[in-house]
């Protein structure tokens, strides 16, 4: 008992430090893709300081953004726990699957509706051309916004009725999949719009950094290694015997 209690202590603690480890990630990101939408700030923090190490903290829609990313995993997290609990369920641990698929349905629900707060902050954030377009100004862009919301709140009524069923996990991922394509369509377009006064994107010319794309790869098959030995250790788990 003492063991299993200190390997408990040990996970929460791994699992705290990668979370925020993964989300500090995530935020770095969001913030380089905040300046690389606004060339004039980028041009006068790096003139600033060309160490690269600013952070576009008066961005306005900084916060609003990384929350929208992060808040979305979230809800993904949530589908993937349901997805796990009915795997479980199907086998001797039914109890142990149907918390699952409850903690994963609770946590899915509760993501979506803090996402459409998020939402509708991140929307009110954005310059007053690309929200207006976004709020009628544009019909293509505003349909496939508010499409992608239709489509999530769809997916959270399927799986607040039936959350232990497959076929319903199944299809509330695809409506999941359709939302995430719809809303990367529009980020698409405001990006653009964006630069739009800086550069054609459609008719920039194309040089590949070979150096830095080989570096990633490189950590890109690492990673992918370190996934699969973690999924080989779960297996390896389930099929020892209690």
């Amino acid at each position: 008992a003492f063991s299993d209690t200190v390997r408990r202590e040990r996970f929460l603690w791994i699992a705290t430090v990668s979370s925020i480890l993964i989300a500090a990630v995530g935020f770095i990101y969001v913030n380089n893709m905040t300046l690389m939408q606004d060339p004039a700030r980028f041009k006068e923090l790096y003139l600033a300081n060309r160490t690269g190490v600013r952070l576009n903290l008066g961005e306005p829609t900084l916060i609003p953004r990384f929350l929208h990313m992060l808040v979305g995993a979230l809800a993904v997290t949530g589908l993937g726990i349901i997805a796990l609990g009915q795997r479980v369920k199907r086998k001797e641990e039914g109890a142990f699957g149907m918390w699952a698929v409850r903690y994963g349905r609770n946590l899915f629900a509760a993501a979506t509706m803090v996402q459409i707060l998020v939402g509708v902050w991140f929307l009110l954030s954005q310059p007053s051309a690309v929200r207006n377009a976004l709020l009628g100004g544009n019909p293509v862009w505003t349909a496939h916004l508010f499409g992608g919301a239709f489509l999530a709140l769809c997916a959270l009524a399927l799986l607040l009725a039936k959350p232990e069923s497959g076929k319903i996990l199944g299809l509330s991922g695809a409506l999941v999949a359709l939302t995430l394509v719809a809303m990367l369509l529009v980020r698409t377009w405001v990006r653009d719009v964006l630069i739009g006064g800086y550069a054609d994107l459609a008719n920039a010319p194309v040089r590949t950094p070979w150096d830095v794309l080989i570096v990633f790869l490189l950590f890109f098959v690492a990673a992918l290694g370190t996934v699969g030995w973690m999924i080989r250790r779960f297996v390896a788990e389930e099929q020892k015997p209690l």
